[in-house]
């Protein structure tokens, strides 16, 4: 879920995007799965976002991103299925509110077993090293960072002769008076630390805000 602008008043502060490449996301701008370098891959992995229940038969998820073939390599395919359906979480990182709060978490298959990854610490675990792209655009999603299909300044990654790399991504959303969308560049490190480098705004809010915006 990228969120971008409402409208507002355009800020001309934003980075130098030489030698940056696009963030592979999906067109709701959800990090991509399928070129991830983890320590044991899984089978399939999957982002999901939590959503309220409306009715107990409702799903408490939505699968935003996944990679890989489900239970590809479990014994009992079709249980293995079933499970992951009632395998959910209530909590996870990259929290946002709008009418409703939700939260994401990573969920794998891998033969008969299924684990959860529901906060930052426990993705880093997953991810291990950070030695590609997607993992370092992932890790920094999961930090509550969003990004834009197809813009290279509101989403874009540079790999470091170092092993390191460089991502821009968005932070915020254009609503009302005291909402800015601010474009932030982040130093990932092979080991996992992030540290900010750079913070532009790139517009500000105007206005009243609606009844249920706090900015």
């Amino acid at each position: 879920m990228w969120l971008a602008s409402c409208g507002g008043a355009e800020v001309d502060d934003r980075v130098d995007v030489e030698g940056f490449t696009e963030v592979q996301v999906n067109q709701s701008g959800h990090p991509a799965l399928d070129a991830l370098h983890l320590p044991s891959m899984p089978d399939s992995i999957a982002l999901r976002r939590t959503v309220a229940r409306v009715a107990p038969s409702d799903s408490p998820f939505i699968t935003v991103s996944e990679a890989g073939e489900t239970c590809g390599r479990a014994t009992d395919v079709p249980l293995c299925q079933e499970y992951l359906k009632q395998t959910a979480s209530s909590r996870g990182f990259h929290r946002f509110c709008t009418e409703t709060c939700s939260e994401f978490y990573v969920v794998t298959t891998q033969g008969d077993d299924i684990h959860t990854y529901a906060t930052v610490n426990a993705l880093r675990v997953l991810l291990g090293d950070i030695d590609t792209a997607q993992d370092a655009t992932l890790l920094v999603y999961s930090l509550g960072y969003t990004y834009v299909p197809h813009k290279v300044e509101q989403g874009g990654v540079r790999a470091n002769p170092d092993g390191s790399f460089d991502v821009i991504a968005n932070q915020g959303f254009v609503s009302c008076e005291g909402t800015d969308l601010t474009q932030v560049v982040l130093h990932v490190e092979p080991a996992g630390d992030v540290e900010e480098r750079e913070r532009h705004v790139l517009k500000r809010g105007e206005g009243t805000c609606p009844v249920g915006v706090d900015p």
